[in-house]
């Protein structure tokens, strides 16, 4: 969990540039439904992480 956490913050930090509000504060759930609702996260390496947390 505290391994998942750390990599959804890396690609957070790599993502979310400028975006304190979101930046690291996310659960994994959290995470993807931000992510399902953000036009940005569209690329295959944002959802490549996703993938690790099963």
């Amino acid at each position: 969990e505290n391994h998942l956490a750390q990599q959804i913050t890396t690609h957070t930090r790599k993502s979310w540039q400028g975006n304190n509000n979101h930046r690291g504060q996310h659960t994994h759930s959290q995470y993807v439904t931000c992510r399902n609702n953000n036009t940005a996260f569209t690329s295959p390496q944002v959802t490549q992480p996703m993938s690790l947390a099963k």
